[in-house]
């Protein structure tokens, strides 16, 4: 991806690993995009272990890194607690499938898992489908993956509004 720039197979922006429908967004080499989608959980497990998706923060974010991987991060949090548990959910950019004009699906290759400010770096086996958060409507994200550590899930539905669009060295 030396060009910087972020495409899907079908030549649109990826954008939360999702911005299907608007024309590709040229980027810095070594920039990663972040999109953060304003909404709500709708389930969170963590290594076998269903978790009230209320803790869930109100956005899900979307990492498009400069070596192509993408990622879907979802935050929780509790009350007193100053470290929230993060899993996201990565793989190969380059492998993204649509499923239609408006959906696609990512294969998972890792999964990140931080809790008490340790992160844990698993191989999994998975997949994140999501759907359009550009047409005005709810839009889901999907993720399931199968680590050695159990089974991660995060499934997330925006509430409409398209996605705040952020770049980091």
């Amino acid at each position: 991806m030396g060009t910087g720039v972020l495409t899907m197979n079908i030549g649109l922006p990826i954008g939360l690993g999702l911005v299907i429908g608007l024309a590709p967004v040229a980027v810095a080499d070594n920039l990663t995009t972040m999109f953060s989608l304003a909404g709500k959980c709708l389930a969170v497990t963590a290594m076998d272990a269903v978790t009230d998706p209320s803790l869930c923060i109100n956005k899900l974010v979307s990492i498009e890194t400069t070596n192509g991987r993408l990622g879907f991060a979802f935050t929780l949090t509790r009350k007193g607690d100053s470290k929230p548990v993060v899993i996201s959910f990565f793989g190969d950019g380059a492998k993204e499938l649509h499923l239609d004009k408006d959906t696609a699906m990512q294969p998972i290759d890792r999964v990140h898992f931080t809790f008490q400010g340790s992160t844990d770096n698993l191989v999994a086996a998975g997949s994140c489908r999501f759907s359009n958060p550009y047409k005005g409507i709810p839009a889901k994200v999907s993720c399931a993956a199968d680590s050695n550590q159990g089974k991660f899930i995060g499934e997330f539905i925006s509430n409409g509004t398209p996605p705040n669009t952020s770049q980091m060295r």
